[in-house]
């Protein structure tokens, strides 16, 4: 499974893009990151409202080890417990 967050927007305009792999975790990272990505199918493609201009934006993108993607868009300001226990379960690990 692979999981891919991109985050952009802010008055720097700036993305970041941080990609996980649990083929190339360690095993206890990635049974963290499969628990935290379980259920994430099943979120709407958007959550929340489209933001404003100078508001960090967040997507998230989830393949499973079949190949299907599901992505997730939200606003900085959402507090989904989900989304963001995914976000933490990756912890900024690039690879």
């Amino acid at each position: 499974m692979k999981v891919t967050v991109v985050q952009g927007g802010g008055f720097g305009g700036l993305v970041l893009t941080t990609t996980a792999d649990t083929a190339a975790l360690p095993l206890d990272d990635a049974i963290r990151l499969r628990e935290a990505a379980r259920g994430f199918s099943e979120l709407p493609a958007t959550v929340g409202g489209p933001g404003h201009a100078d508001q960090l934006l967040t997507e998230i993108t989830v393949e499973d080890d079949e190949g299907k993607s599901h992505t997730v868009r939200f606003a900085e300001d959402e507090r989904l417990g989900r989304l963001v226990a995914l976000v933490r379960a990756m912890g900024g690990r690039d690879g």
